[in-house]
């Protein structure tokens, strides 16, 4: 099982960002599924900005779909603020889309969930 890391600070945060300047930039790593990205799409306000912000951190961590804690500072990269950042991660659970752990004092930690990678099956037709 490979490391997760229990917390990505914003100074290790803007160390990473330094680094990607001399790289080219930054990116979401991929692939990110487009149904997950369609379904985030519809929700109100913010949820879409912060389900990217989610799946930028998770790239940047590790490659699979780990519990992250997202930041501050990245959510301001987005142009998210904090109560705003906290309404789209609330969406995008309502939604199904993410698993959130929260606790009094620290940030949300969040899990992209895999049932909500796969496409809805459809109804069979029965003759």
């Amino acid at each position: 099982m490979p490391h997760i890391p229990e917390r990505l600070s914003d100074a290790s945060l803007r160390r990473r960002q330094e680094r990607q300047k001399h790289r080219g930039g930054a990116f979401i790593r991929g692939p990110v599924p487009l149904g997950w990205l369609a379904r985030a799409a519809v929700l109100p306000g913010s949820a879409l900005a912060v389900g990217l912000a989610i799946w930028f951190l998770v790239g940047m961590c590790c490659s699979c779909k780990a519990l992250v804690v997202c930041p501050t500072l990245l959510l301001e990269r987005f142009n998210v603020s904090r109560k705003a950042g906290y309404r789209g991660l609330a969406a995008l659970e309502r939604a199904g889309l993410v698993k959130v752990e929260r606790h009094r004092g620290r940030c949300p930690r969040v899990t992209i969930l895999e049932e909500a990678n796969k496409p809805a099956s459809k109804p069979s037709a029965t003759v």
